[in-house]
């Protein structure tokens, strides 16, 4: 399992979006067509229909508990949830409809504050994961970036110093490669080196640096750019790093 969540709008309201990574390369997967949702309506979600601090562990256990349920009962496939206006959403995928209801609704007796529905739609292709849930490109490398920062702050990073901050980027043609160098530099970033590689899809590489700090809040400003770019020309951002400075 490889879980990661990051935030977006749907339906234009702000909504966390907590999923398996493991599934966007795999798939739809033929033997689990039947998709099966929980909803659940939040007690005490804030202002902007998100959930509050206050129920997250009430959440967190009704999570765990459908989860472990639906998992070992049924042999789902657990590959998200949507928390948005007020509401949380679990996403399974099933081998067919049939569903053990007697056993849900036990686990969900322990939590009789809180309504809930479910239901079962065919979706043999996977369209709720793949269109719903699924992050953009952008979204994606964005949780790349606060990915590296946690583990930069695992490390004792304390975001306090400025550092060079290199960046990597392959391309299958060299045009592209310069195209890419020169909008860095035009950028701001400083070019560090276009290189031929041993990759016959991807015989160049570009390594641009810029001088800043990684932390979260200033991250996405330096690597994005580059994403695009490098996108724009046919070509594969391949992320960054830096020294640890504690």
């Amino acid at each position: 399992m490889n879980w990661d969540f990051y935030q977006c709008l749907v339906n234009d309201k702000p909504a966390s979006i907590s999923l398996d990574l493991d599934f966007m390369h795999l798939a739809p997967l033929a033997d689990y067509p039947e998709l099966f949702y929980l909803r659940i309506p939040m007690c005490q979600p804030r202002d902007d229909g998100l959930s509050s601090q206050q129920e997250f562990d009430t959440l967190a256990q009704m999570e765990d508990a459908v989860v472990e349920v639906l998992t070992a009962t049924n042999q789902m496939l657990y590959v998200g949830r949507l928390t948005s206006d007020g509401h949380r959403d679990l996403f399974f995928y099933s081998r067919d409809t049939q569903i053990n209801e007697a056993a849900l609704e036990h686990c969900l007796n322990d939590f009789p504050d809180y309504a809930w529905q479910g239901g079962v739609n065919t979706d043999p292709e996977w369209e709720a994961y793949i269109q719903l849930l699924m992050p953009s490109d952008e979204q994606l490398e964005r949780m790349k970036n606060r990915s590296v920062c946690d583990a930069l702050v695992e490390q004792g990073d304390n975001f306090t110093t400025t550092r060079d901050i290199m960046h990597w980027a392959y391309f299958c043609t060299q045009n592209a490669a310069d195209n890419y160098a020169t909008f860095a530099q035009s950028s701001g970033y400083k070019l560090e080196e276009v290189a031929a590689t041993d990759d016959t899809e991807e015989p160049f590489s570009v390594r641009v640096s810029i001088r800043g700090i990684p932390d979260y809040s200033e991250i996405d400003a330096l690597t994005l750019p580059l994403f695009h770019a490098a996108k724009n020309e046919g070509g594969r951002y391949d992320g960054w790093e830096c020294e640890l400075i504690h």
